[in-house]
């Protein structure tokens, strides 16, 4: 989606918005479809000028009733930005009260040792039933490895094209980030020597365009990106063969615990090689892309709660600093 859809008298502005957070490194990938909403509400609402009413946004608050507490807050939020950059620029708007953020309660799911064993061996032994071009089978170890050993989110990793990868270096730039932030993730080198059996695998296919530098790295048999829904699908599927439960929407486990995963082991990795929390936390906020130290942090809770070593040797002050009340987190 690009600044262009945009229709109604608001347009301009929501474009400028998106430009502000742009050079501010500050857009995440629900910012498009946020203002796309409003756009389309004001559109139907009938807007005829650059003078936004409460009684237009109590309209559209009420269009909202299906919507999550938290839902809601992230869109008044933008709301919020949106109609103050009119306001500077000379439109007369009408700007809603800052909400109360929202307490989540939602706790990631973190793999034990033995599950993400059992999840190794269950998808290497994986095999297609039938000549399925559309199968995404060969590509599924490659993909779940590197969302583990690396702790990326599954945009970032499908939408890694060839040039973006350097075996030789062992680094791989991403750039669809939730932020839109570029960063380089370094591979382990088992990471490595899996890439590097999965590509010489899928360049055997009698299939052209596959090693061209703007091709998508992980692809169906028929050479086609793969898509997230056939990864969720088969994820789901290879819980119940490895014995692990699944909780429900929300409640986990799902591919995104790889994420949480990697996050507590790496911590936890770091600290147990000595390296004080507080040089250990920025490390891991970088490699996970966030935005700021605010949104590791409750990984720090988790690897305490995980570890009891971990916990054992964290100080008082680590304790004042984190405190185990959780904030909502960026994941």
């Amino acid at each position: 989606m690009s600044d262009t859809d945009y229709k109604s008298v608001l347009a301009p502005y929501m474009a400028q918005l998106m430009e502000m957070e742009r050079a501010a490194g500050a857009v995440n990938t629900h910012l498009h479809g946020i203002l796309k909403d409003f756009d389309d509400f004001a559109c139907a609402y009938g807007l005829k000028d650059t003078s936004v009413s409460e009684s237009f946004i109590i309209g559209w608050l009420k269009t909202r009733i299906n919507e999550s507490e938290r839902t809601v807050y992230n869109k008044v939020s933008v709301w919020r930005k949106l109609l103050t950059l009119m306001n500077r620029r000379g439109c007369k708007c009408y700007v809603p009260r800052a909400m109360r953020r929202p307490h989540s309660t939602f706790t990631p799911y973190v793999f034990t040792e033995s599950e993400l064993s059992s999840i190794w061996t269950e998808i290497d032994r994986q095999r297609a039933h039938k000549n399925n071009a559309d199968s995404p089978l060969m590509t599924l170890p490659a993909i779940y490895r590197l969302l583990y050993s690396a702790g990326l989110r599954m945009g970032e990793a499908l939408s890694i094209r060839n040039k973006d990868i350097n075996l030789q270096d062992g680094t791989i730039l991403i750039h669809a980030t939730k932020r839109e932030a570029e960063r380089i993730i370094v591979l382990h080198d088992t990471m490595k020597n899996v890439l590097r059996d999965y590509i010489e695998c899928r360049n055997r296919m009698p299939l052209s365009g596959l090693t061209n530098p703007e091709h998508h790295l992980f692809v169906k048999l028929d050479g086609t990106p793969v898509s997230d829904k056939a990864v969720y699908a088969n994820f789901r599927k290879l819980l119940k063969k490895c014995g692990i439960q699944y909780g429900g929407r929300s409640r986990g486990p799902c591919v995104h615990s790889l994420r949480h995963t990697y996050a507590v082991h790496a911590l936890a990795n770091m600290t147990r090689k000595g390296m004080n929390i507080y040089a250990a936390l920025p490390i891991l906020s970088a490699s996970m892309g966030h935005h700021s130290l605010e949104a590791t942090e409750y990984y720090v809770r988790l690897t305490r709660n995980t570890y009891a070593d971990i916990e054992r040797n964290s100080s008082a002050i680590n304790a004042f600093v984190y405190p185990s009340k959780s904030k909502s987190y960026d994941d």
